[in-house]
């Protein structure tokens, strides 16, 4: 499991982590809470835009409001057939309280995939982080598929 800590200056960081994941042949699911999201957006939008196969996002976000609700509504219009989002209401103080949503989430999205290969890409809090990564691992995915983006003094 690779682990990146964002630092507010290093797209380019991210940039070369989401290339590795966005594969032309390979399925990314791309599990965020919002300071995750928050941080990587532009970058995940620049890669649907460069004509990446296929990408799920499971997104955990506020329970009042979804940071970029319109713009995942309008993104998934624009590209229903390789652009997939979920969206779950999350409480950050109490992770494990979304586990099962997450893991549903995450199975629906293992099993109906149509690629041979799988990424994943989990950013966030780091309590988020340690959630989802202990979830891929009691589903039998290998650390090697496995990028996370540690999102560090979030208020």
């Amino acid at each position: 499991m690779n682990t990146t800590i964002f630092q507010l200056h290093s797209y380019q960081r991210l940039i070369g982590t989401l290339d590795a994941l966005m594969h032309p042949h390979v399925h990314s699911i791309f599990i965020a809470d919002e300071p995750g999201l928050g941080h990587s957006f532009p970058v995940l939008k620049q890669k649907l835009g460069d004509g990446s196969k296929m990408l799920s996002l499971i997104y955990l976000h506020d329970a009042e409001k979804a940071l970029f609700n319109q713009e995942l509504h309008e993104l998934t219009k624009r590209m229903p057939q390789r652009f997939q989002v979920h969206f779950i209401p999350y409480n950050p103080s109490v992770p494990e309280d979304s586990r099962e949503t997450i893991q549903e989430k995450l199975e629906l999205e293992i099993n109906c995939s149509l690629y041979k290969r799988i990424r994943f890409l989990v950013a966030g809090r780091p309590e988020f982080i340690l959630v989802v990564s202990e979830m891929l691992e009691m589903l039998g995915i290998s650390g090697s598929q496995i990028q996370e983006l540690l999102i560090k003094n979030v208020k």
